[in-house]
């Protein structure tokens, strides 16, 4: 399949001179899954493209990478909100998913893939339970996710049968759907895991070559509770268990990194996914991503689960990192949008390990959203990059292409039946909900 994008404003996320390039008029040639073609000036006959997307009131960018999240958990949405953590979790969130079955998984996930689609998400991380429905979605949708079983072990043998089944599923599914579906393995966290446990998922990623997906001081709970176990902070336990040694680490959340804590994460090949929303939502606090950012850690950013945001529109994310890390220095330099943006491309392609992607060069994955930059939100245009992150929403989304192939267009999907998801999901969820 060959697909001409017709002079669209081009935001590649190249750097040029320390500085992200400003958007060019140019054409974008797809074959396949891949750009074969970039620039300003035309090098094939339009009559030979299959396709042809006319991109003048649009701008093309990479697609949009979610780092972090629980897609089932759509679900949930709404449901219990403005309540303590631990109310939240015991009372309504924990007894509703111990009642799901694989159906409930696959009808979930539909539905954030639906929702990320149509805001520009063309990549995310998943960490969940019956990962087989999650790649089903997947492979339906037309999208790419990197995916894990998350596991609960607070002892070796608690998470014994749940990681033999979490081992398996990474290794059968990486590489599927042409690529497109990636894995990971999932320790839920450094207080839900034993350290023996902890030491064995990192033998394991070492021994398979397969990234680990963990959450990283979301709260100051946390420490308390490792301190109290094992007389450390968390990222000496997960230094003591070997954990970070020749894995790719990817860390969701870090709010409560310390100064010596980043230190020693700079020294290892790990990302951190920043979820600003759910981290205000939850009250958990406000990451340090500005000195992670200096010290070289590649940091991202994720949406968390819709029932703890309660949105999958990583423009929101960008928006809100940007913001929140000014008021937090007390600087308005800080976070500058261009960060922001790269945050939610280019680094996120880093996290996952998605080779191709998050920049948009010939050679490259064909994961492209176009921007609907005719609105009264994009007028003037001063600083298309600023209005990115400071102006624009998922909504704003016209065009969505994942390796080459068209997923939605002027917002219409193409590989989804948006009415079909949506009824089964609020059917599904009222039962799930009150199910006894």
């Amino acid at each position: 399949m060959s697909i001409l994008i017709k002079q669209p404003l081009i935001l590649t996320m190249e750097r040029e001179n320390g500085a992200l390039k400003s958007p060019f008029r140019g054409d974008i040639l797809v074959e396949g899954d891949s750009i074969t073609h970039i620039g300003a000036t035309s090098v094939y006959e339009e009559s030979t493209c299959e396709q042809v997307i006319d991109g003048r009131h649009l701008l093309a960018m990479p697609g949009l990478i979610n780092t972090h999240s629980h897609a089932a958990m759509t679900l949930f949405r709404g449901f219990g909100d403005d309540l303590t953590l631990m109310d939240w979790l015991q009372n309504k969130i924990w007894p509703a998913e111990g009642k799901m079955t694989p159906t409930d998984i696959l009808l979930g996930t539909r539905l954030a893939i639906l929702e990320m689609i149509k805001s520009g998400t063309t990549a995310f991380a998943d960490m969940y339970d019956f990962c087989d429905q999650v790649v089903e979605a997947v492979a339906e949708a037309g999208g790419r996710a990197s995916i894990c079983r998350g596991i609960v072990a607070f002892t070796p043998e608690m998470g014994a049968q749940k990681l033999e089944q979490g081992l398996a599923f990474a290794l059968h599914y990486r590489g599927v759907c042409a690529g497109r579906v990636t894995t990971m393995l999932g320790p839920h966290a450094p207080y839900t895991c034993s350290p023996d446990f902890l030491a064995h998922m990192a033998e394991l990623g070492r021994e398979h070559k397969l990234p680990l997906h963990i959450h990283l001081l979301e709260t100051q709970d946390e420490i308390a509770q490792i301190a109290a176990r094992d007389g450390c902070r968390p990222v000496e336990l997960l230094e003591r268990c070997d954990f970070f040694r020749d894995n790719k680490v990817l860390a969701a959340h870090g709010v409560w990194l310390n100064e010596e804590e980043i230190s020693s994460l700079s020294g290892y090949d790990v990302s951190v996914a920043h979820c600003p929303a759910s981290n205000f939502k939850l009250a958990s606090g406000i990451a340090p991503v500005n000195g992670l950012l200096a010290a070289g850690v590649n940091v991202a950013l994720g949406t968390d689960s819709a029932c703890s945001n309660n949105s999958l529109d990583l423009f929101e994310e960008m928006k809100l990192a940007a913001l929140v890390a000014k008021v937090r220095g007390l600087d308005p330099l800080a976070l500058p949008a261009a960060t922001a943006l790269e945050m939610a491309t280019v680094n996120g392609a880093k996290a996952l390990g998605l080779a191709g992607c998050g920049l948009l060069a010939a050679g490259n994955k064909a994961d492209i959203i176009l921007v609907n930059i005719d609105q009264p939100h994009f007028t003037p245009q001063h600083d298309l990059i600023s209005h990115l992150v400071y102006a624009a929403g998922g909504s704003d989304v016209d065009t969505v292409l994942v390796a080459g192939r068209v997923l939605m267009h002027k917002r219409e999907l193409t590989t989804l039946d948006e009415e079909r998801i949506i009824y089964e999901a609020e059917h599904i969820a009222q039962e799930l909900c009150y199910r006894r």
